[in-house]
Protein backbone atom coordinates (compact mmCIF):
# COMPACT_ATOMS: atom_id res chain seq x y z
CA UNK A 1 0.00 0.00 0.00
CA UNK A 2 3.22 2.20 0.81
CA UNK A 3 4.19 1.88 -2.59
CA UNK A 4 1.05 3.91 -4.33
CA UNK A 5 1.75 6.36 -2.02
CA UNK A 6 5.08 6.71 -2.96
CA UNK A 7 4.24 7.55 -6.39
CA UNK A 8 2.03 10.23 -6.07
CA UNK A 9 3.16 13.14 -8.45
CA UNK A 10 2.44 16.46 -9.02
CA UNK A 11 -0.65 15.50 -11.61
CA UNK A 12 -1.82 13.15 -9.45
CA UNK A 13 -2.91 16.14 -7.44
CA UNK A 14 -3.54 18.59 -10.34
CA UNK A 15 -6.00 15.49 -11.30
CA UNK A 16 -7.73 15.08 -8.14
CA UNK A 17 -8.10 19.21 -7.34
CA UNK A 18 -10.27 19.27 -11.08
CA UNK A 19 -12.11 16.26 -10.35
CA UNK A 20 -12.98 17.76 -7.15
CA UNK A 21 -13.72 21.10 -8.37
CA UNK A 22 -15.80 19.85 -11.51
CA UNK A 23 -17.86 17.33 -9.13
CA UNK A 24 -18.13 20.69 -7.07
CA UNK A 25 -19.56 22.90 -9.68
CA UNK A 26 -21.76 20.17 -10.94
CA UNK A 27 -23.67 19.66 -7.65
CA UNK A 28 -22.67 22.73 -5.74
CA UNK A 29 -22.56 22.06 -1.81
CA UNK A 30 -19.08 23.98 -0.58
CA UNK A 31 -17.49 21.24 0.83
CA UNK A 32 -15.49 20.01 -2.31
CA UNK A 33 -14.09 23.28 -3.14
CA UNK A 34 -12.26 23.25 0.07
CA UNK A 35 -11.09 19.84 -0.71
CA UNK A 36 -9.66 20.58 -4.21
CA UNK A 37 -8.11 23.55 -3.15
CA UNK A 38 -6.44 21.88 -0.58
CA UNK A 39 -4.86 19.34 -3.38
CA UNK A 40 -4.40 22.91 -5.33
CA UNK A 41 -1.81 23.80 -2.62
CA UNK A 42 -0.14 20.63 -2.15
CA UNK A 43 0.64 20.47 -5.90
CA UNK A 44 1.94 23.87 -5.97
CA UNK A 45 4.04 22.92 -2.91
CA UNK A 46 5.54 19.85 -5.05
CA UNK A 47 6.24 22.33 -8.05
CA UNK A 48 8.58 24.61 -5.04
CA UNK A 49 9.85 21.99 -2.78
CA UNK A 50 10.61 18.31 -2.99
CA UNK A 51 8.29 16.54 -0.04
CA UNK A 52 7.43 13.20 1.11
CA UNK A 53 4.11 11.82 0.56
CA UNK A 54 3.56 11.45 3.97
CA UNK A 55 4.19 15.66 4.09
CA UNK A 56 1.77 15.47 0.94
CA UNK A 57 -1.00 13.65 2.55
CA UNK A 58 -0.44 15.49 5.87
CA UNK A 59 -0.72 18.95 3.73
CA UNK A 60 -3.64 17.91 2.43
CA UNK A 61 -4.80 16.72 5.55
CA UNK A 62 -4.49 19.77 7.15
CA UNK A 63 -5.61 22.19 4.87
CA UNK A 64 -9.02 20.10 4.06
CA UNK A 65 -10.13 20.37 7.74
CA UNK A 66 -8.81 24.13 8.04
CA UNK A 67 -10.65 24.98 5.45
CA UNK A 68 -13.39 23.36 5.14
CA UNK A 69 -13.67 24.44 8.95
CA UNK A 70 -13.41 27.99 8.27
CA UNK A 71 -16.20 27.95 5.44
CA UNK A 72 -18.42 26.20 7.63
CA UNK A 73 -18.05 28.72 10.69
CA UNK A 74 -18.20 31.78 8.08
CA UNK A 75 -21.02 29.76 6.67
CA UNK A 76 -23.00 29.39 10.18
CA UNK A 77 -22.68 33.17 10.92
CA UNK A 78 -24.02 34.49 7.69
CA UNK A 79 -26.17 32.26 6.71
CA UNK A 80 -27.53 33.27 2.79
CA UNK A 81 -30.79 36.04 3.39
CA UNK A 82 -33.78 34.99 0.65
CA UNK A 83 -36.60 37.11 -0.16
CA UNK A 84 -38.73 34.01 0.84
CA UNK A 85 -37.40 32.15 3.77
CA UNK A 86 -40.17 29.69 4.20
CA UNK A 87 -39.96 28.71 0.91
CA UNK A 88 -39.49 24.73 1.51
CA UNK A 89 -41.94 25.30 4.55
CA UNK A 90 -44.89 25.42 3.16
CA UNK A 91 -47.03 24.66 6.62
CA UNK A 92 -45.29 27.00 8.14
CA UNK A 93 -46.38 29.46 5.29
CA UNK A 94 -49.63 29.39 6.55
CA UNK A 95 -48.87 31.08 10.62
CA UNK A 96 -51.28 33.84 10.43
CA UNK A 97 -53.48 33.11 7.86
CA UNK A 98 -57.13 32.23 8.63
CA UNK A 99 -59.17 29.13 7.38
CA UNK A 100 -62.51 27.76 7.01
CA UNK A 101 -63.20 24.32 9.06
CA UNK A 102 -64.06 21.54 6.44
CA UNK A 103 -64.27 18.73 8.74
CA UNK A 104 -65.73 19.97 12.53
CA UNK A 105 -63.21 20.25 15.41
CA UNK A 106 -64.07 18.04 18.14
CA UNK A 107 -62.11 16.78 20.85
CA UNK A 108 -58.97 18.75 19.63
CA UNK A 109 -59.07 17.71 16.42
CA UNK A 110 -60.25 18.28 12.93
CA UNK A 111 -59.34 19.70 9.49
CA UNK A 112 -59.73 23.32 7.77
CA UNK A 113 -58.91 23.95 3.73
CA UNK A 114 -56.34 25.89 2.61
CA UNK A 115 -55.31 27.23 -0.53
CA UNK A 116 -55.98 23.90 -2.34
CA UNK A 117 -55.06 21.66 0.80
CA UNK A 118 -57.13 20.39 3.33
CA UNK A 119 -55.03 20.35 6.67
CA UNK A 120 -55.74 18.11 9.56
CA UNK A 121 -55.70 21.09 12.89
CA UNK A 122 -55.65 20.95 16.18
CA UNK A 123 -57.32 23.71 18.58
CA UNK A 124 -60.65 24.41 20.58
CA UNK A 125 -63.89 22.65 19.39
CA UNK A 126 -65.41 24.74 16.06
CA UNK A 127 -68.30 23.64 13.47
CA UNK A 128 -68.00 22.81 10.17
CA UNK A 129 -67.77 26.16 8.23
CA UNK A 130 -66.32 28.43 11.10
CA UNK A 131 -63.40 30.57 10.83
CA UNK A 132 -59.97 29.66 12.12
CA UNK A 133 -56.68 31.74 12.14
CA UNK A 134 -53.40 29.30 12.02
CA UNK A 135 -51.48 30.28 15.37
CA UNK A 136 -48.34 27.46 15.06
CA UNK A 137 -47.04 24.22 13.52
CA UNK A 138 -47.26 21.14 15.07
CA UNK A 139 -45.53 19.31 12.91
CA UNK A 140 -45.07 19.42 9.21
CA UNK A 141 -49.15 17.99 8.51
CA UNK A 142 -50.94 19.48 11.50
CA UNK A 143 -51.65 22.68 12.40
CA UNK A 144 -52.25 24.56 15.57
CA UNK A 145 -55.65 27.14 15.33
CA UNK A 146 -57.52 29.12 17.36
CA UNK A 147 -60.96 30.13 16.60
CA UNK A 148 -61.70 33.69 14.79
CA UNK A 149 -64.10 36.26 16.59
Amino acid sequence: MVEVFEQLTLWHWCGLALVLLIVEAVAFNGYLLWVGLSALIVSALMVLFDISWEAQLLVFAVCSVVFTGLWYRHWVKRPVKTEAPLLNQRSSQFVGRTATVTQPIQNGQGRVKLDDSIWRVNGPDAAEGAQVRVIAVVDELTLEVELVR
